[in-house]
């Protein structure tokens, strides 16, 4: 997966956050952006102290990643995406956040394989 993928920049979360629409589930909470025709779409993560330390934020944040690398293809170009993660999600299997997450992306509007 190329590094230019992910948001990192505080500026552009802030844009996503302030500009975008947000769709929520109960363990995770997607907010999107268009940035453009057929640019490459951007995802970054968020999670807060609330859903544990840091050893289960970044198995969460790896959990998320691995998934959105699987995913990222069936994703519509020219989007910025922000996925907040919620407490509960600290205790939700690998085929739950999955589940989740491309729901979320279809709820959206933005997943290329309507099932």
């Amino acid at each position: 997966m190329k590094k230019d993928v992910w948001v990192k920049k505080t500026a552009l979360f802030k844009e996503v956050y302030e500009g975008g629409k947000s769709i929520a589930a109960r363990d995770l909470v997607l907010y999107y952006l268009n940035i453009g025709g057929e640019s490459q779409t951007k995802v970054g993560f968020s999670i807060g102290k609330k859903v544990g330390g840091a050893v289960v934020r970044n198995k969460i944040k790896r959990r998320l990643k691995s998934i959105v690398t699987n995913e990222l293809k069936n994703i519509k170009k020219g989007y910025a995406l922000v996925f907040i993660g919620r407490p509960v999600i600290a205790t939700r299997s690998f085929p739950e956040v999955q589940e989740s997450l491309v729901g979320l992306v279809r709820g959206a509007g933005i997943y290329r394989n309507k099932k």
